[in-house]
């Protein structure tokens, strides 16, 4: 039997604005989770070539100066210098001795670090640095006559330095030294038949003060590598680069290298691979400054220059890409958005047409 019109204008209308709504909190939810989830800076790898005043490092290196400086000023190192067969001057009540130590003082009232400023004399060894942790590396040129590569030790970090050569000329010696008790005093120690060897360790830091290492060169010397290319160290953290020209920064997948000629980076990389390492000469015509050259590669998830960020983030690089290059994870939250809007508009309609009515009867 059919209904009745009357039966028919009694049964309850079918309301799809309930519907509406849970569409749309789920779309909302999803969306929120979504942007929150592809906000995250998207990992690129980038090539990296630049020129800097200074550079911090987030852990150490092994650093070995093609070229011996005029003069080496150390400050925070103890060891010893081996291998001696004549030093001067000499105590004639010593017997003859083939290795001199220096001690920094046993008093922890002494708040200063033991210094050594030292020349080094042919025939020429090795010049070795290496520090474990956190470490600084600057160039300056105070004067027009000598350029200077400090090395400093930041926070924990640790270090040692190796020099081998004919004779070593001892200028400046604020440190114990038990054998001689020649602390304050000029010396030389040398062999005719080797090389005399220093060996260095740092001391604890001090509040105000860190252990480093100076190398002084004169200007006409500032072109050398510091480091060896065969075993280049990797950087795990984060690589802060101050005063920079000339820098090159190429993201691979990016439309282009970006270029900069005064800038300051911070780079947020894991297994950061320096290629190359070098003290330069001025880079331009009217420039008389010296520079730490860098080369580095591998991935990072932060590039700032100037304190402003140079990667997009994963929802950026997705959507500015083509289709066939975001991968399945990419092709995913496009057919995510895609299909999203449709059914948010849809809920829209629903919901404008329930809380707005046309008007008609």
């Amino acid at each position: 039997m059919d209904a009745k019109p009357e039966d028919k204008l009694d049964q309850p209308k079918k309301n799809p604005l309930w519907r509406a709504l849970v569409v749309l909190v789920l779309i909302v939810a999803i969306g929120g989770l979504g942007v929150w989830r592809l906000s995250g800076r998207a990992t690129k790898k980038v090539y990296i070539h630049t020129s800097c005043q200074f550079v911090d490092l987030p852990n150490g290196l092994s650093l070995s100066p093609s070229i011996h400086p005029q003069y080496i000023h150390v400050r925070g190192f103890e060891g010893s210098v081996s291998r001696i067969d004549v030093i001067v001057p000499k105590d004639s009540s010593l017997p003859k001795i083939s290795t001199v130590s220096f001690a920094s003082a046993p008093d922890p009232r002494v708040r200063a670090l033991p210094t050594l400023m030292f020349q080094t004399e042919p025939p020429l060894g090795r010049i070795d640095l290496e520090t474990k942790g956190k470490t600084s590396l600057s160039v300056t040129n105070p004067s027009d006559q000598e350029t200077i590569l400090q090395v400093s030790m930041r926070g924990s970090t640790s270090g040692t330095i190796m020099v081998q050569a004919g004779s070593l000329k001892f200028e400046e010696v604020r440190i114990r030294n038990p054998e001689l008790n020649l602390a304050n005093k000029a010396f030389t120690v040398s062999n005719t038949s080797q090389l005399v060897q220093l060996d260095l360790n740092s001391v604890p830091a001090l509040v105000n003060d860190l252990p480093a290492a100076e190398f002084h060169y004169r200007p006409a010397d500032a072109n050398f590598p510091l480091m060896s290319v065969n075993d280049p160290p990797r950087l795990e953290g984060s690589l802060e680069l101050d005063k920079c020209v000339n820098s090159d920064i190429n993201v691979f997948g990016g439309d282009e290298t970006q270029r900069s000629q005064s800038s300051q980076y911070r780079v947020d990389g894991t297994g950061l691979s320096i290629e190359d390492l070098s003290v330069i000469g001025p880079v331009s015509g009217g420039d008389k400054h010296p520079w730490i050259s860098l080369q580095l590669s591998g991935q990072v998830s932060s590039i700032t220059q100037n304190d402003n960020e140079m990667l997009p983030t994963m929802l950026e690089d997705i959507l500015k890409r083509p289709a066939y290059e975001v991968g399945l994870w990419g092709a995913l939250a496009l057919l995510v958005i895609s299909v999203g809007g449709v059914f948010l508009k849809r809920a829209l309609d629903v919901i404008s047409s329930k809380l707005i009515p046309d008007g008609k009867s």
